[in-house]
């Protein structure tokens, strides 16, 4: 079981990276933070996958959901996060991502890999728990209701 301060330590790495992942701005990023956090990721190719997509986005908020311990240095997090979301062929909104964090810790908590599980309008879903596989996923709001 993690003591509490590494969980909040946890929490705010993958706060950090969230905000490294969907904060963009003409296809810039914050370099300086993704190294330090994910020292195996290459910043160069972020900034051209975002340039090309032409993506502009802004994290609204970011909240962990679960966290899988593999081990004392090994753990999985599973993340939502909203953001104001644009790309070349998707329209301005705002969405949600649902997104898994692998991390490691040799000295300090890094990001090794992340995988977006899922994305959806916000004003399309609601954001469920299924009572049998325990998977966190989207369903379509009833009746229309978009607020």
């Amino acid at each position: 079981m993690f003591r509490e301060d590494e969980i909040i330590v946890l929490d705010a790495v993958c706060n950090e990276y969230a905000e490294c992942l969907l904060t963009v701005e003409k296809g810039g990023i914050n370099e300086e933070t993704l190294r330090r956090l994910a020292p195996g990721e290459n910043p160069d190719e972020w900034k051209s996958v975002y340039e090309n997509n032409k993506t502009v986005s802004q994290l609204v908020s970011f909240q962990i959901l679960d966290i899988y311990v593999d081990s004392t240095s090994h753990v999985k997090c599973l993340c939502v996060c909203e953001a104001n979301y644009r790309d070349w062929k998707t329209p301005e909104d705002r969405y949600l991502f649902i997104l898994q964090i692998e991390m490691m810790k040799i000295d300090l908590w890094e990001v090794k890999s992340s995988q977006l599980l899922s994305t959806a309008r916000k004003a399309d879903v609601v954001i469920i728990r299924d009572d049998i596989t325990n998977a966190v996923k989207f369903i379509p709001k009833k009746g229309g209701d978009r607020k």
